[in-house]
């Protein structure tokens, strides 16, 4: 089992980071979630206490994959079986009818 993160910069100090893209603390910029850093959350909540951002656990750690195979070669296989499969059943059957 592997793990994944997000290497982006911080919407707002532009510092660069790792954190787990379901997780980490955004903010819109032109309609486009964009992550914050912890340091610029906790800087906004104390500068703005009546509106508070959460930072969820494990936001700024890698995330565990998932069980599902993502890489290409995994998507190809799963892709290629299910054609096989669904393609030729279709000429099978076919045959089976014309003897």
């Amino acid at each position: 089992m592997g793990y994944y993160s997000l290497f982006c910069h911080c919407a707002s100090c532009h510092t660069p980071m790792l954190c787990n893209p379901d997780l980490v603390p955004s903010i819109r910029i032109k309609g486009v979630k964009e992550p914050v850093c912890e340091s610029c959350v906790e800087r906004w909540n104390t500068l703005h206490p009546d509106t508070h951002f959460t930072i969820p656990t494990g936001a700024y750690y890698p995330a565990p994959e998932t069980q599902e195979d993502l890489s290409q070669d995994g998507l190809n296989a799963k892709y290629e079986e299910e054609y096989n499969r669904d393609y030729f059943h279709d000429f099978d059957d076919k045959d089976e009818d014309n003897e």
